[in-house]
């Protein structure tokens, strides 16, 4: 009996006052998602998750790679165990994944969170079963490829990825002790073989390489774990001093470079890193970093540098560095889309822009108003400004990047042009104390 109850302490502090609290900031209105793959790790979180959320609130994910001839078969479990439960449970299936796939680990990985991303509604959140092990195994696997004190952090308990949240209760929990809560549980999970094949350099870790660190060093597990926390805090505490010079580097999509080379060497690559993980949804590699520094922040005056990493394209004009998609498309010269009265907002698929009516006092936004994109010629008078000016001009005064300007839209109300989003509004639509952002643009590259 002592056994027992210690195991289920151990397994239960989990759902302690801290992680009560972080509950407590999720609104009662949205789902709590889980992600279950039917393996013993999601299985044990999805029991705990039951005794603490309301069953009408908790939704599981079950993603069916479709890489094993199981794959259907863990699916059935899934459905089985989640209606058992009373859980509502939505199934995805990734159908681009193939055994013979090369960095088939990272691909798998990367298919996982752009379903989460589709799945889930804007800002709700999803809890994942990584434990105490798996973080040992990251540890040691950005170790041995030459990670920096940012990527021994390992793997955060709370992390913002793209527009949803990633919650991991379980990191301070061991493998045995998820093992023991389950079988005093009566949990029934699948066992996927794939987990002891060696050829996935993961399991390779797990199965031929941390067996034989113990060996030698019996509390490797614990000390990593040591190590972690104290790269964390570091982390932590860097973080706090960097925030106020971000307030001053980033502009929104762009980064002042005027701002960044007041900083030492080390600042510069820290503030950069990080833009560049959430702009990439991936840190860059050391490699590219020293590139983006050495070719493009440092480049001659004039010169019109850029680095593609993966689909996007890393920029400078002026005295800002930007980054965009590489594709490079725009609506066709003359394209005109309109803009209903009734329309709060519009998105230009093309662009990947959103158009949002930020007031609801300005008349002129009621209008059915017309969007186009230069075609050279136009000319048009700013807000507080005496006459017309080309817009040609306009666009370079305003530092408008030269690949932007004709994919810049133009806002017109029957044949006037009335505002460029972002930049200015037409002196003589809108009242005296409207400002640029009555008009609000939102980019999602």
């Amino acid at each position: 009996m002592k056994s027992i109850a210690n195991s289920m302490v151990n397994i239960k502090k989990i759902f302690s006052t801290t992680l009560s609290e972080k509950l407590k900031l999720i609104p009662e209105s949205q789902h709590v998602w889980v992600a279950y793959s039917g393996g013993v790790d999601s299985h044990v979180l999805l029991h705990l998750l039951t005794n603490e959320i309301p069953k009408e609130r908790l939704k599981a994910l079950h993603i069916n790679h479709g890489i094993s001839e199981l794959s259907d078969k863990w699916q059935q479990h899934c459905e089985k165990i989640t209606r058992d439960l009373g859980i509502d449970l939505t199934v995805k299936k990734i159908n681009t994944l193939h055994n013979t796939d090369t960095n088939l680990e990272s691909r798998a990985r990367e298919a996982r969170l752009a379903l989460f991303c589709s799945t889930l509604n804007k800002d709700e959140v999803i809890f994942l079963a990584h434990h105490a092990m798996d973080q040992v195994e990251t540890m040691l696997m950005r170790l041995f490829k030459g990670a920096g004190p940012q990527g021994l952090c390992g793997i955060k308990e709370i992390q913002q990825y793209k527009s949803i949240t990633l919650l991991r209760p379980l990191l301070d929990i061991k493998k045995h002790e998820i093992q023991k809560y389950a079988k005093e549980q009566n949990l029934e999970w699948i066992e996927d073989d794939s987990n002891s094949n060696i050829k996935f350099e993961r399991n390779y870790l797990r199965h031929e390489i941390i067996p034989l660190l113990n060996k030698t060093w019996p509390s490797l597990t614990n000390n990593l774990l040591r190590c972690q926390l104290h790269h964390l805090e570091q982390e932590q505490y860097l973080e706090s001093i960097i925030k106020p010079i971000n307030d001053e580097v980033l502009k929104e999509n762009k980064l002042d470079l005027k701002a960044l080379l007041l900083q030492n060497n080390f600042l510069q690559k820290y503030i950069l890193r990080e833009w560049l993980k959430v702009k990439l949804s991936y840190p860059p590699s050391t490699k590219q970093l020293i590139t983006i520094q050495d070719n493009i922040i440092n480049a001659k005056s004039g010169a019109k540098p850029e680095l593609l990493i993966s689909n996007k394209k890393i920029r400078r004009y002026k005295n800002f560095l930007y980054i965009t998609s590489n594709e490079n498309l725009t609506y066709p010269a003359g394209q005109e889309i309109i803009w209903q009265a009734h329309e709060n907002s519009i998105y230009l698929e093309l662009l990947k822009i959103k158009l949002i009516k930020n007031s609801s006092k300005s008349n002129i936004l009621k209008h059915e108003l017309i969007i186009k994109f230069r075609q050279n010629g136009e000319r048009f008078q700013p807000q507080g400004r005496q006459g017309s000016h080309p817009l040609k001009k306009l666009m370079q005064e305003w530092q408008i990047p030269p690949w932007k300007r004709d994919k810049t839209p133009l806002i017109y109300l029957k044949e006037n042009l009335i505002a460029v989003p972002g930049y200015a509004l037409g002196e003589k639509y809108f009242m005296e104390n409207d400002n640029i952002n009555i008009i609000k643009v939102v980019e999602s590259y």
